[in-house]
């Protein structure tokens, strides 16, 4: 018998010894291996170191297991020797497969080598999927090929990945192999066992030998696998060779690059690689071993990924009637915002009640196509329209409409609302809605407006709309320790890098319809009433792709009010013609305090109001809220009103012009403040009340007092430090105080300065003066570790570092001062800026 020659069996060996999963029996030892289980008394090794059949006269069927190789790539090779004809009654099997030890058993499922088992010249080799008494034929060698009166063959037997063999043969018992068959065929199943049966006559018993058995992992592609649209890598299952210099057959339709690293090969294309499926093979690639790759061929499917963006709602008609020039249906319209043609069958459109799919229909990269009901699009004379047994109804006045792809995933939505849209002519019906920009891929923002054209809208044809990206992301406090975070961007998953100043322990990512949200576990307990600043650095997008936001947010703590932190500090009661009433509360404390589920009654001419306060709202520490019934309205009456600070309260209290009594009570029934209004209470000398608000003169005072209130000397203060606020005694006897605490930056000369002063309790002492923002980030040094003296006044002309103006806000002055003996003193108060 040829044995297995010596370079082959080192080159096996090497398999055997760390580089990939082989199994080699020789039987050079004269031994049968320790993992063969079975009738190992039926078995011997020959005086030429062959396994042989060696069984008791009497015996019909003997066999031997061991564990088999579980991989998904396999070659199994042998050397099989009949001293006898083969028949019907005496052959081998050699089980390449078995679920179980018993390959007879009813419930074997199995994939295993027939060897003969006929009878003279039609014998041959065939490869058999059994599952239990069933037998199925996968494929089989040459008739003959194992017939006469001996057999001598050596076999090779592989399966890849995908499921498909292939058998070779060389009947000379050498290593010239010739190929006989292939085909394909792959049940997976927990195949945990191979090995040998034997079926033979008395006269045959030990007439069957074996030899040089390798079974063994070939170096092949294993898997491939997409990064994103411009980067591909195709995975191999074992380290490749450093230094290669790989030549893929396929041109790909994109210029592209090529390395290697590990055990992948890494195609990095110029632009997005185009859906499709690509054929070729691979050279010049070989293992750290050594190896050729046993299969250069491959085939990549590059599946069309759908993702928010893909496809965008451009245009929609609403309300047809009347007509300005456009057909009386209702339509959507879509564009293609990807560089690949789409599919739309694949494609959904809804609104919250109903949903329907789209006909098949090829819509191209950067086209537009108009989707109506049945037999509507003859009223368009456009050929890019389609029509759907039913569109889903949009409301005339509000309404949301949502893209879908494979009915799961939300490509693209839009929520309209006329009534916060241009308020001419076109809300009355016959003018499209469409989109002023659109979002950024992956992300769900919107603007929009009614259109523009004479003729109602646009449909069908692509407009030149821009595209935006407007990250919003917004933290919601659970619990001590938790913290949700959301986005309105599809994320892929975990590549998000948040950095926080307490300190994030873990975070838990979960996809929801609109956007994508996050709870942060942190590493320790946040402080009711403070505020933490949370940096997320980049995030990975829905595409797969890093993108760099640098965006920090807030995350507030806040408290719930209690009494004597937030007081009623500014009321305007009598608005100009056309104007609204407001009231402006003012928070005292350093915390953050939440104010919802507290009640305002407003008792005036033996009538009470009552108002429930539900929303959320958070007042910052030392700053202003205002409460009124139209922001907008407020803000065109008063220019220098703090927009941030201004809050919209449906069912607005009524102020009546001839005064009253506010009070405000906590969820507990505590009277929070209580707060007389009129006439009487303003500047004697003031000859009409119109327009002018009533300002609380000290701000902190917890009691009401006739002589605390005045008119404001700017008719009012909406959302920041009022004109007439004074600095009581009380506060002049802190070491760190302002007066004036509020500065006009329109340089005309009145209130140009704030005026901070540090008194005698910091004299002899070092300190230092900064001006900050509310977030925390500091915007202005002062003063720098300088000596002090009995009184110090430093002047501050709202001016960040460098000389530039602050936006008009509250800021916050923070002093320190330290003595000679190692103690520190920090004080903080509030200051403000506007241009009037």
């Amino acid at each position: 018998m040829n044995k297995l020659p010596t370079l082959l069996l080192t080159a096996l060996l090497m398999f055997c010894n760390g580089r990939i999963l082989a199994q080699i029996y020789d039987f050079e030892d004269g031994v049968i291996p320790v993992s063969w289980k079975g009738d190992r008394t039926n078995f011997q090794v020959s005086s030429t170191n062959e396994f042989q059949l060696n069984a008791p006269a009497g015996s019909t069927s003997s066999s031997l297991f061991w564990p088999s190789i579980t991989t998904q790539n396999c070659i199994w090779e042998f050397y099989v020797k009949y001293a006898f004809g083969a028949s019907s009654t005496n052959y081998a099997t050699f089980y390449l497969f078995s679920t179980e030890t018993d390959f007879s058993s009813a419930s074997n499922v199995s994939y295993y080598l027939k060897i003969g088992g006929a009878s003279g010249s039609t014998d041959k080799i065939e490869l058999i999927y059994q599952q239990g008494s069933s037998k199925q034929v996968v494929l089989e060698s040459r008739t003959g090929i194992v017939g006469g009166s001996e057999v001598t063959c050596r076999i090779q037997v592989s399966k890849n990945a995908m499921g498909m063999w292939e058998l070779k043969t060389d009947t000379t018992a050498g290593h010239n192999y010739v190929k006989e068959a292939s085909a394909q065929h792959w049940i997976a199943n927990t195949f945990n066992y191979s090995g040998i049966r034997c079926l033979y006559s008395s006269t045959r018993r030990d007439k069957i030998y074996f030899d040089d058995i390798v079974i063994y992992e070939p170096f092949v592609i294993k898997s491939y696998a997409f990064e994103n649209d411009s980067t591909l890598k195709i995975y191999f299952n074992q380290t490749l060779a450093a230094g290669l210099q790989p030549f893929v057959n396929e041109d790909f339709n994109m210029p592209y690059r090529l390395s290697s690293e590990g055990n992948y090969l890494l195609i990095s294309f110029q632009g997005p690689l185009l859906s499709d499926t690509y054929r070729g093979t691979i050279s010049n690639i070989f293992s750290s071993s050594g190896d050729s790759l046993s299969d250069t061929s491959f085939e990549i499917i590059k599946q069309l990924t759908y993702y928010v963006g893909q496809i965008r709602i451009s245009e929609w008609m609403s309300d047809p009637s009347p007509s300005y020039g456009l057909p009386e249906v209702e339509w959507v319209e879509l564009v293609n915002m990807s560089n690949e043609q789409i599919d739309l069958s694949k494609i959904s459109i809804s609104d919250p009640s109903s949903k329907i799919r789209l006909p098949a229909y090829r819509l191209n990269s950067d086209s537009v196509v108009i989707v109506c009901s049945l037999n509507t699009c003859k009223y368009f004379l456009r050929q890019n329209c389609i029509e759907v047994n039913a569109l889903p109804s949009l409301n005339n006045s509000a309404d949301s409409i949502f893209i879908w792809a494979n009915d799961s995933l939300l490509i693209d939505l839009v929520s309209y609302n006329t009534s916060v849209m241009s308020t001419d002519f076109r809300s009355d019906g016959g003018y499209s809605i469409m989109r002023k920009t659109y979002p950024e891929e992956c992300m769900l923002s919107q603007e929009i407006d009614f259109s523009q054209e004479h003729v109602g809208g646009s449909p069908g044809y692509i407009s030149g709309v821009i595209i935006s990206s407007t990250l919003a992301i917004n933290a919601t406090v659970l619990s001590v320790r938790e913290v949700s975070i959301k986005m309105n961007t599809k994320v892929s998953g975990w590549d998000t890098s948040f950095y926080a100043l307490l300190g994030v322990d873990h975070a838990v990512y979960n996809r929801y319809s609109y956007g994508t949200s996050y709870t942060l576990y942190l590493q320790q307990v946040l402080e009711e009433g403070n505020a933490y600043n949370l940096l997320i650095d980049s995030i990975r997008t829905c595409r797969n792709q890093m993108k760099y936001v640098n965006t920090e947010i807030e995350i507030i703590y806040p408290k719930q009010i209690e009494k004597n932190e937030v007081f009623v500090n500014e009321i305007l009661y009598n608005p100009n013609s056309g104007g609204v009433d407001f009231i402006e509360l003012y928070n005292t404390t350093s915390k953050y305090i939440q104010f919802r589920q507290t009640h305002f009654y407003n008792e005036s001419n033996g009538v009470v109001q009552h108002l429930y306060f539900s929303d959320d709202v958070v007042i910052k520490p030392l700053g202003f809220v205002v409460l009124t019934s139209d922001t907008a309205i407020l803000k065109e009456q008063y220019a220098n009103t703090i927009s941030a600070n201004a809050f919209q309260i449906t069912h607005f209290l009524s102020l009546p012009d001839t005064g009253g009594k506010l009070t405000w009570v906590a969820p507990n029934s505590d009277t929070l403040d209580q707060v007389y209004y009129g006439d009487s209470y303003h500047n004697p000398l003031l000859r009409n009340t119109e327009g002018y608000s009533l300002e609380k003169v000290s701000s902190s005072d917890s009691y009401f007092s006739v002589s605390n209130w005045t008119t404001s000397a700017v008719n009012a203060t909406p959302g920041y430090i009022n004109s007439q606020h004074e600095v009581s005694d009380k506060i002049q006897q802190k070491g760190f105080y302002c007066n004036p605490c509020h500065v006009t930056t329109n340089l005309n000369g009145v209130n140009d300065y704030v005026m901070l002063h540090l008194n005698e309790a910091a004299q002899g002492c070092f300190g230092s003066i900064g001006i900050y923002r509310l977030s925390g980030e500091k915007v202005l040094d002062l003063l720098v570790n300088q000596s002090l003296g009995n009184m110090n006044t430093i002047q501050w002309n709202g001016q960040q570092q460098g000389g530039a103006l602050l936006e008009a806000g509250i800021y916050i002055a923070v002093a320190q001062w330290w003595t000679s003996n190692g103690q520190v003193y920090v004080s903080k108060i509030a200051i403000s800026t506007s241009q009037y």
